[in-house]
């Protein structure tokens, strides 16, 4: 979650925590009114994982009267380009959802701002990627998700070449360029 250099209520922080990233916000409004906070993420798009994630935005906007969430999607093929502009134009969605690498253009930019004292880390902490959100003592952000990657062998491929099931990075390596056939065949591939 990142927040900019105008801030709201923590308690709009707070409960917007379900977010990876917040951005400049407008001035606080009177607590008799609604403030509506808008909120992109390319997963809203997503089959399955779209209509969960707007699903937790609808209880919560039916839990919350002083607070409420509206959802943007915009395509992943153009998300960070997109969001990069608009916060580069001091505009776009006050919670956006960020790639990593998207996130470091942008703190490194000075279009973030330091949420440490309006985050509360609960009793357990964050994962450990969390570490990666803090910059020179400030934090920046929280997590949104982080993937687990694994690495699947073909032992049938394997065994057809004569390799070894690597065990070290180096019987890897030696394993993807034996296993490499030109471009019919691939000794190593990852999205």
């Amino acid at each position: 979650m990142f927040h900019s250099k105008s801030s709201r209520a923590n308690a709009v922080v707070a409960a917007l925590f379900l977010t990876f990233t917040l951005i400049p916000l407008a001035p606080s409004q009177a607590a008799d009114k609604v403030t509506r906070i808008t909120y992109s993420n390319w997963q809203f798009a997503e089959p399955g994982r779209g209509a969960g994630l707007l699903a937790i935005i609808d209880q919560f906007n039916a839990t919350h009267k002083t607070v409420q969430v509206d959802p943007i999607t915009i395509p992943y093929a153009s998300y960070g380009t997109t969001i990069s502009t608009q916060m580069g134009a001091k505009s776009g969605p006050d919670i956006v959802t960020l790639d990593y690498d998207v996130f470091i253009r942008l703190q490194q930019a000075g279009l973030l701002t330091d949420i440490t004292k309006v985050i509360k880390v609960p009793a357990h902490g964050f994962a450990s990627y969390d570490s990666k959100f803090i910059i020179d003592s400030k934090r920046y952000g929280v997590p949104w998700q982080s993937t687990g990657y694994a690495l699947i062998a073909n032992k049938a491929l394997l065994a057809k070449a004569g390799v070894a099931m690597p065990k070290t990075f180096e019987e890897f390596l030696a394993a993807a360029k034996a296993l490499t056939k030109g471009t019919s065949q691939y000794g190593f591939a990852f999205r």
